[in-house]
């Protein structure tokens, strides 16, 4: 059986591998990596080796928070940060994209999050948002310890894979229903609970009292931008849903649209 590296190390850190080389019987071995005890331990290890350094020249704190790593980027560069008080960790993201655009997809993600929370949802928190003269954005969101739909399904593509059983068969089987239940929320609504579309003509007032500075950036902007609002407009009722969006959290044993 060839030993997952990841697997390998978080044994380590548990204080288990001593046990693992007195298993004489390979078929053992692997049962007992399997074991949905060591779930955490795995997601925990792969997370950490998929934090990569800053690149040069980086700034380095962000909202008091110290960035630690780079967790990649996309229309956004992703880091992991930390309290320098409490230890306790945020992500940080900073918009890659033209600022006008950015600012459409940010107050799309602070309007999704507000819905889903104010509807009994469980996501990560907006903690913290700043938004520069020209438009270009930062957010400080809380931090789940988890493996996001899209990393599951390549892990789950190895040959060799030594995924946990809760990972591979029973996170990944409620997966989808999770997202369809999000996306039915979304546009059609559940119950008492209004669909977005009604929930944020309802409440855009709100909002822009809530989030005063971004919303008077947007008022601004859309002087010289005539065609800002209505790409606001066009962008907010999309529903995001993408396995890529979703964040298993381990120690919740649930799926959490973390990127909504």
């Amino acid at each position: 059986m060839r030993l997952n590296a990841l697997y390998a190390l978080s044994l380590l850190l548990i204080g288990l591998a001593p046990a693992i080389a007195l298993t004489a019987d390979p078929i053992d071995c692997s049962v007992f990596l399997k074991s949905s005890s060591n779930t955490y331990s795995f997601v925990e290890v792969y997370r950490r080796s998929h934090i990569f350094p800053v690149s040069h020249g980086t700034k380095t704190e962000e909202f008091g928070y110290r960035i630690q790593g780079s967790l990649g980027q996309s229309t956004s560069s992703v880091y992991l940060a930390a309290d320098p008080h409490s230890d306790a960790l945020v992500v940080i993201k900073r918009s890659t994209r033209r600022p006008s655009v950015g600012l459409v997809s940010l107050w799309r993600e602070l309007a999704v999050t507000e819905y889903l929370l104010e509807n009994g949802e469980e996501v990560p928190r907006i903690l913290k948002t700043s938004i520069a003269e020209n438009g270009a954005t930062v957010i400080a969101k809380e931090y789940f310890e988890g493996l996001t739909g899209q990393e599951l399904k390549v892990e789950r593509g190895y040959s060799f894979s030594s995924l946990p059983k809760e990972l591979s068969e029973d996170a990944w089987n409620s997966l989808e229903p999770e997202r369809e239940r999000l996306k039915t929320l979304f546009v059609h609504g559940a119950g008492d609970r209004p669909a977005f579309k009604s929930w944020y003509d309802a409440n855009l007032l709100r909002l822009a009292r809530q989030y005063p500075e971004i919303w008077s950036t947007i008022e601004r902007l859309s002087l010289s931008d005539p065609n800002l609002k209505s790409r606001i407009d066009t962008n907010i009722y999309t529903q995001d849903f993408g396995i890529q969006n979703f964040l298993y959290d381990v120690r919740r044993k649930r799926w959490l649209a973390f990127d909504p």
